[in-house]
């Protein structure tokens, strides 16, 4: 999974065509040296999704019986993430997402025993400190409960939160941070190896592994393996960025052995399967800022998704059961009453 809102735009400064929105090997992002007129420079179009994801910690589950696996997800897209780790989902998940330290957050994995180098070092690569998340700028109105819980996993990640707009004070504070912290990404990287055991698992066990796309983006984005250190990897392009490396390492895998082939799945799909109109379903109200039971009249199709070339904005249409209101809303989950 894995995993944000919109901070800025991809700049370029050579002409590059944008008609596949795939990554090219002979692209390079250099973020600090705007002088050079020759190289591909990047600002982040959207932030890792453990930053600003709601959420309890999720560590997969792999079941002997099923037959599918889904092993990669954009976590951003709430309500196809809430729909794939409930009870609805018969198949088996792979996808982890760690919340506190205790689960994981913040914590490094070090391969063949090596206590200098993790595995930051290559899916991340060096990255600036705002890039590997030491400087959370939370802009919208929070409640203390999420203030408090949003601090509690700043904390785990070693990284500084501000409620507001950062000041030089607080980008130095940051900076200091990331280089006490090795310069490796905040959120760390033992969740990877976590999830690359149960994708093993999974394989092992004859599954068919599935991996879900942005809307409109299915195979888009891609990276190789080597190349993911080089890139931004928050581009907006096709999936998330650790989806990236998820994706850079089942390709890897698949070059020698093919049981790690997957099928690539658009999310409005996914969701279609999920949410049809008529289900009792519950709906976020913005109005009332809470959930509400609903019936869905109308779900977002996969092919508008497909005619889109840039973000595209789910929502569904609804009408409350309690008070016969219709409204939109961009998030949903299974009917807790209905269930």
């Amino acid at each position: 999974m894995s995993c944000g809102a919109s901070l800025g735009k991809l700049i370029l400064s050579k002409t590059v065509s944008c008609s596949t929105f795939c990554v090219k090997e002979d692209q390079r992002a250099e973020r600090e040296s705007p002088k050079e007129l020759n190289t591909l420079h990047f600002i982040l179009k959207e932030s890792p999704a453990v930053l600003s994801f709601r959420g309890n910690s999720y560590f997969g589950k792999i079941d002997p019986n099923a037959k599918v696996c889904w092993v990669s997800f954009p976590g951003k897209y709430e309500t196809g993430w809430e729909s794939l780790i409930s009870a609805h989902v018969k198949d088996s998940v792979a996808c982890v997402f760690l919340c506190d330290t205790e689960h994981g957050l913040g914590q490094h994995y070090f391969p063949d025993d090596n206590l200098q180098q993790c595995l930051c070092a290559q899916i991340y690569g060096e990255r600036n400190y705002k890039d590997l998340g030491y400087l959370q700028e939370v802009k919208h109105i929070c409640t203390d409960d999420e203030k408090s819980e949003r601090r509690k996993r700043a904390e785990a990640m070693k990284s500084h939160i501000v409620f507001g707009k950062a000041t030089d004070k607080d980008r130095a504070k940051a900076r200091h941070l990331w280089e006490q912290n090795g310069k490796r990404a905040s959120w760390g990287c033992a969740w990877f190896q976590k999830w690359f055991d149960r994708v093993k698992t999974a394989v092992d066990l004859g599954q068919k592994l599935k991996v879900v796309f942005f809307p409109g983006h299915v195979g888009c984005g891609k990276v190789p393996w080597t190349m993911l250190p080089k890139v931004n990897l928050w581009d907006g392009i096709g999936c998330g960025g650790s989806q990236k490396g998820e994706i850079a390492k089942l390709d890897e895998m698949r070059r020698t052995d093919r049981r790690w082939d997957y099928d690539e799945v658009d999310v409005t799909e996914f969701l279609a399967e999920q949410f049809k109109p008529g289900d009792m379903v519950d709906a976020f109200d913005p109005d009332q800022n809470s959930f509400v039971t609903a019936e869905l009249l109308q779900a977002p199709m996969p092919e508008d998704a497909k005619n889109h070339h840039d973000h595209y904005d789910m929502k569904w249409q609804v009408v409350c059961q309690k008070t016969g209101k219709c409204f939109e809303t961009k998030r949903l989950r299974h009917a807790t009453d209905f269930f």
